[in-house]
């Protein structure tokens, strides 16, 4: 199955660039929400010092040139009568806007850091919803992406709103509204080509978006496959490969360049728009206020004062582009994250689920029906069945490869809902439990190891939180990890690498195994649990298992079949059903489909077809 940067249900039914810059708009908005006296504190601080700065300061000026005719015709003599009232002003605006500027400023480091926090806390608790399906069909790199750039896009969006636009839009607002007092048909104009050229760089940008949802899809896909390369290294390595996966990288890459390509030639052409456009909205104000001038329907204070104005706001429109591409660019980076926060997860809680404590054990699978959906088609796994494992009972589940064993697993852990049918857990059918219950109650060990880039110690401890150090080191004993342990420079503190890469696969494996003995739940599962130890190794923890499994309800899956045959009962499945069941004298003694494997063992190992080179008979391992 090929892995998308998005779960296949969402790129069905994702939505248009606008719906999903809508959904983005609510995130955003309801994070700094949380934060409202603080926003409203810097937008506070921006307001005051735009007006001061770009408002105030200006007429000011203009003011000085008016006063100008006055101090002359005294013949130069009065100038602090003329100037000091409009010095004390200009002065008093500019440590204004500094203030007011500082303000906003310390108010917004605060503002954002506190909002980024909301922003990364909600995409991880989201992610921590979704389905087990979701992941196995998502990179991992991919999503790290889509978080990153999702988190970064709203200081962008924030920013462009409170630095950008809405200075824009105070300084359009007064500029029209003194000009009009003074030269209406001067303030018309400005309005005009102020409301003209913003309506087509949106419409323009608009168009653009989604060139840029594609270019932002591509980085994430190359990203995901650097991810997915660099996870993997060692296997292309291993197989010589580099060359070849060179050469699919940097299709990925000719991908994503001429995409990105696309975008910019697109933003650059809507720049040389703006230019073109703004030259001649400056040079038709400037002509306009002169003759005005010319005329003496304004003095030339007021033209000063319409130059000025004029200034704030050609540097402001040649920041809409910008605005308008900063908007884009945020909503197309953010798109994929929000389409993810708006997945519901496939196992969801009862609202009216109660905490549940399981204590005996008991698992039962009543008529279960279950099938994988993989697009239109729909693979069926189990049609109706019907399994009881009492409490203390230890089940050894075999078969064929594809005959369902990892998935009854699944199904009990409630990583992916039933279609039909009910599975309980001490009468508690599962649906109807919180899943964290469920999980609490089973110790599970699945043949590859799942391990954190920790320390050894809090890797054990992860079973149980709070574990104490003797405890810790009491588990690793029984799963005859301390053997190792003890022996590195740093011992408990060692820290594993990703996923545990600088432990070999048995000592992975034991550090699993030493994890489920600390949960000590009352329901434990081992999936191949001993699959990747040396004989020596295994030897030594299958009579840690035993002890472990004592007075507990296990369920083990094995394909070397030795390794179970002690079980108090064995469940052979085949296509989805059971084909046969009981101890393993009485399934040897009825020649079914459990004698036909235990037969074409070798070494204790079934191929994927329940067949291998009969070699010799099964060994005699030690059993579990």
């Amino acid at each position: 199955m090929s892995r998308s940067t998005l779960h296949p249900a969402q790129l069905k039914t994702r939505p248009k660039p606008r719906a999903t810059a809508s959904r983005t708009l609510k995130l955003y908005a309801a994070a700094f929400w949380r934060f409202r006296w603080l926003t409203i504190l810097h937008l506070i601080g921006v307001v005051g010092g735009v007006l001061l700065q770009n408002v105030l300061v200006p007429f000011l000026l203009a003011s000085g040139v008016r006063a100008l005719p006055s101090y002359l015709a005294h013949g130069g003599t009065n100038f602090w009568a003329v100037f000091g009232g409009i010095i004390t002003l200009y002065i008093a605006a500019q440590v204004g806007q500094w203030v007011m500027w500082r303000l906003s400023g310390l108010a917004l480091f605060t503002l954002q850091a506190r909002v980024n926090r909301v922003l990364e806390e909600r995409i991880f608790a989201h992610l921590t919803t979704l389905s087990y399906r979701f992941f196995a069909d998502t990179f991992g790199g991919a999503l790290v992406a889509q978080a990153t750039r999702f988190v970064g896009a709203s200081e962008r969006l924030y920013d462009t709103m409170a630095f950008e636009l809405m200075p824009l839009l105070l300084k359009v607002t007064v500029s029209f509204a003194v000009v009009f007092s003074f030269a209406p048909s001067l303030a018309w104009l400005i309005l005009g080509f102020v409301v003209t050229f913003s309506t087509m760089i949106i419409w323009l940008f608009i168009r653009k978006m989604p060139i840029s949802e594609r270019a932002a899809a591509a980085h994430t896909r190359l990203t995901a496959q650097l991810a997915d390369n660099v996870t993997n290294m060692a296997a292309i390595k291993y197989f010589a490969r580099e060359d070849d996966e060179m050469k699919r990288y940097s299709q990925t890459g000719l991908v994503r360049y001429r995409l990105s390509v696309r975008d910019a030639l697109f933003s650059e052409l809507i720049i040389d728009w703006q230019s073109l456009f703004m030259t001649a909205f400056e040079i038709t104000v400037f002509v306009a206020a002169l003759r005005l001038t010319a005329q003496h329907r304004i003095d030339l204070g007021q033209l000063v004062l319409v130059q000025s104005f004029l200034w704030n706001i050609l540097i402001s429109l040649w920041g809409v582009g910008r605005i308008v591409r900063n908007v884009e660019r945020t909503f197309s980076d953010a798109a994929e994250m929000t389409s993810i926060l708006y997945t519901k997860p496939e196992v969801q809680d009862d609202p009216a689920a109660r905490p549940v404590e399981i204590t005996r054990g008991e698992v039962v699978f009543d008529k279960v029906d279950f099938a994988y959906a993989e697009g239109k088609k729909h693979h069926q796994v189990f049609k109706g069945l019907s399994l009881v494992i009492k409490p203390g009972e230890k089940v050894g589940l075999v078969g064929p490869s594809g005959g369902g064993k990892t998935t009854v697993t699944k199904l009990l852990l409630r990583l992916m809902d039933i279609d039909d049918g009910r599975i309980q857990l001490d009468g508690h059918t599962i649906a109807g439990m919180r899943q964290a219950d469920v999980r609490r109650a089973i110790s599970y060990v699945p043949q590859e190891p799942m391990l954190f880039h920790r320390s050894l110690r809090d890797n054990i401890a992860y079973g149980r939180p709070g574990a104490t150090q003797a405890e810790i080191e009491a588990a690793a004993h029984k799963a005859h990890a301390a053997e190792f342990i003890d022996r590195l420079p740093e011992g408990y503190d060692t820290m594993v690498g990703e996923r545990g890469v600088k432990l070999s696969g048995g000592q992975r494996q034991r550090v699993a195994i030493a994890r489920a003995m600390l949960k000590d739940a009352p329901v434990l599962v081992l999936d191949e649990a001993t699959s990747a130890l040396d004989s020596e190794s295994e030897r030594l923890i299958q009579d840690a298992l035993w002890r472990l499994m004592e007075g507990r309800t296990a369920v083990v899956i094995a394909h070397r079949l030795s390794t179970i045959q002690h079980m108090d009962r064995i469940v052979v499945l085949e296509d989805g059903a059971i084909a046969e069941q009981g101890s393993h004298a009485e399934l040897l003694s009825h020649g079914g489909v459990y004698a036909r494997l235990w037969a074409h063992q070798s070494g204790g190992f079934i191929d994927g077809d329940g067949v291998a080179d009969n070699d010799g008979a099964a060994s005699a391992a030690a059993p579990i």
